[in-house]
């Protein structure tokens, strides 16, 4: 049993389609981060802290392990992303909602991208 070159092109374009996925996820967790490392580091006394070092979250949030934070910050963006938004992991500061935000509409751009591919694939 053969698959076709029709199948074939369909499999190597969802491969493809996932690798960018998780490439911009990638990279806008580690701007998530990276803005929280920011904001974090310019807060005064008094003012909302960064999502990395605001009180709100659970301990694990604060253990302060690269592969934790990363972790968060991916889980961040897959559901800012898909528009899922739980709200559990969110921004304290007006740099932070701004980053959001830009994300959010990058997340309607990703979203509508990857029912395009799946409708073209489809049909």
């Amino acid at each position: 049993m053969s698959i076709s070159k029709k199948v074939s092109s369909k499999i190597n374009y969802l491969f493809n389609l996932g690798e960018v996925l998780v490439v911009v996820f990638h990279v806008i967790a580690c701007c998530f981060i990276y803005v929280g490392y920011e904001v974090g580091k310019s807060t005064e006394a008094g003012e909302a802290s960064s999502w990395l070092y605001n009180d709100n979250y659970e301990p694990e949030y604060h253990n302060r392990e690269n592969l934790n934070i990363y972790i968060a910050a991916f889980y961040w963006v897959v559901t800012t992303l898909t528009t899922v938004g739980y709200g559990d992991i969110r921004g304290f500061t007006t740099s932070e909602y701004i980053f959001t935000m830009v994300v959010e509409f990058i997340g309607i751009a990703v979203f509508s991208f990857i029912m395009s591919s799946f409708n073209t694939m489809l049909f």
